[in-house]
């Protein structure tokens, strides 16, 4: 019997959230509202510049853990962090709310993303991957996952040989217990580097998720076209339509999900705390326009405020009402 909802894997990373100008990411060189990886270097001279930039744990999956956690859910992270205090920091705020921590120590840093958050709530992405690069399949117990009815995975995972050896082992673990999969294609960009990878996993999971740009890379076709096209090969498809809502495709029907209209302060995490409230709905019974309904309530609410993570309950009856 499982005793976790979830169990996800992915890059730990602690955001570093800072506000800016748009004169200062001109003064860096940085494009507005794109995400790019950095290096050690870098990463430690942004890191200088936002001394008393806010800390939250951070990570796509890590995010969609949490968010998990925060509606009631039973969720654990596996990653891979360094030997420093920011692991340390990540590790604690993950158990004290409420998601099992099981992370591999390397030498390194622990990885960072340095968030730059525009007047107009743009968020421009300076990530350091940092000892999250170290993953390897060996990380992967078997135990692990068995304890899940679902494994979640974050596309970024594909970006290194090591990593995707780890998310490649987690899945195959997973058919073979009779564990879910779930896979956030993650990033515009991770779907050009490995479309060709996403495809061939498409039949082994159960569940997947990707925004408007991402199914269009995907498959060719519009967001319209492409969830029930993404629906031939996967039983539950989400694409994320922005401003739009959301379109979920479950066992062939689909349901347009209307967004959750809310003034918006900060757009980091949205989409992942989007996941958080699916996989929530999946595991607790729910039905597909309920659990829609659900995500776009929880993505509306993290971007009212600032920061990737839940802060505030969630009221259900509010977020579950037609």
């Amino acid at each position: 019997m499982p005793t976790l909802d979830v169990v996800g894997i992915g890059n730990p990373l602690l955001d570093h959230i800072a506000s800016v100008r748009d004169a200062d990411l001109a003064s860096l060189g940085l494009v507005k509202g794109t995400m790019r990886l950095i290096g050690e270097g870098d990463a430690r001279h942004l890191l200088g510049l936002v001394s008393t930039a806010q800390r939250f744990p951070g990570g796509s999956c890590c995010n969609t853990m949490l968010g998990l956690a925060h509606l009631g859910g039973k969720a654990a992270y596996i990653g891979a962090v360094g030997e420093d205090e920011q692991a340390r920091f990540l590790e604690n705020a993950l158990a004290s709310r409420g998601v099992v921590p099981l992370l591999v120590r390397r030498k390194g840093i622990t990885g960072a993303c340095v968030v730059l958050l525009s007047e107009d709530a743009e968020r421009t992405l300076n990530t350091h991957l940092g000892a999250a690069q170290s993953l390897t399949a060996a990380d992967i117990r078997e135990r692990d996952i068995q304890n899940a009815s679902y494994l979640h995975l974050e596309g970024y995972l594909w970006d290194t040989s090591g990593q995707a050896a780890a998310a490649e082992r987690a899945v195959r673990l997973a058919k073979k217990l009779g564990v879910r999969v779930s896979l956030d294609l993650a990033d515009p960009f991770a779907v050009e580097r490995h479309r060709d990878t996403f495809l061939r996993l498409l039949p082994d999971c159960d569940v997947l998720f990707a925004n408007e740009e991402e199914a269009r890379i995907f498959t060719g076709f519009s967001a319209e076209e492409a969830a029930p096209l993404l629906a031939k090969r996967c039983p539950f498809v989400v694409v994320k339509l922005g401003a739009k809502g959301s379109l979920i495709v479950s066992e062939r029907k689909a349901h347009q999900i209307a967004p959750f209209q809310v003034p918006a302060v900060d757009t980091t995490g949205a989409g992942d705390i989007y996941a958080s409230a699916v996989l929530y709905g999946l595991t607790h019974g729910l039905s597909p326009e309920k659990t829609g309904r659900l995500a776009s309530y929880a993505a509306g609410q993290v971007v009212a405020q600032r920061g990737a993570q839940l802060t505030s309950p969630v009221d259900m009856k509010k977020a579950l009402s037609p």
